[in-house]
């Protein structure tokens, strides 16, 4: 059941702490509640806005007449390797769900010898708003790790795989913040490759 909030003042959401009221929050925490926010929203015919740990983010002081949708599914593993991917010694490959720190995700693989993405310890947000700006430091980014977000596509409403090769990233943008597309995908899940190697941290 979707947890809906009321005149919710946005400057609790943000790192900024600056900001007026949101009209409505819902806070998602399993896969099944993404569609159901979108749903509600649209009945209302409301503008939506995706919010994860709230780092680089401004809101007027009137705030914003629309539904915010904080993303708060969690989760990181390590998974098999995907499908298109080859198989190799000292490779491996992790899923982190969008609503987790990215720092959280650099120490759980970085903890497990891997090497990749250590560089990027301590940049805030969260694993899902990563590759949106294909976040980088010290010579790393996301576009070198990653190999696929799984995100809810509001136009076709339903869930797609988005490989690496589609999202057309460069410097802090990607398909995903950028061109036609903004808005159209909510990112559920976010999953890289790294590989056993020696850690390089900023």
């Amino acid at each position: 059941m979707l947890k809906i909030e009321e005149n919710v003042m946005i400057k609790n959401l943000v790192t900024m702490r600056i900001g007026g009221p949101a009209k409505f929050v819902i806070t998602v925490t399993d896969k099944e509640d993404i569609p159901e926010a979108y749903k509600f929203a649209k009945e209302r015919n409301l503008p939506v806005w995706v919010l994860g740990g709230g780092a680089n983010t401004f809101s007027k002081d009137e705030g914003f007449e629309g539904v915010i949708i904080l993303d708060r599914i969690m989760g990181i593993s390590q998974v098999e390797t995907p499908a298109g991917e080859e198989e190799k010694e000292g490779v491996a490959y992790f899923k982190a769900y969008g609503g987790e720190q990215w720092d959280d995700l650099v120490t759980y693989v970085s903890e497990r010898g891997y090497s990749g993405i250590e560089a990027m310890a301590g940049i805030p947000g969260t694993a899902g708003a990563a590759p949106v700006q294909n976040i980088g430091a010290y010579g790393q980014e996301v576009t070198q790790v990653i190999v696929s977000v799984e995100a809810y596509d509001t136009k076709l409403e339903e869930f797609v795989v988005v490989p690496a090769s589609e999202m057309k990233m460069s410097y802090r943008k990607s398909i995903f913040n950028s061109g036609e597309n903004v808005g159209r995908y909510f990112i559920y899940s976010t999953t890289i490759r790294v590989e056993k190697g020696q850690l390089n941290p900023p």
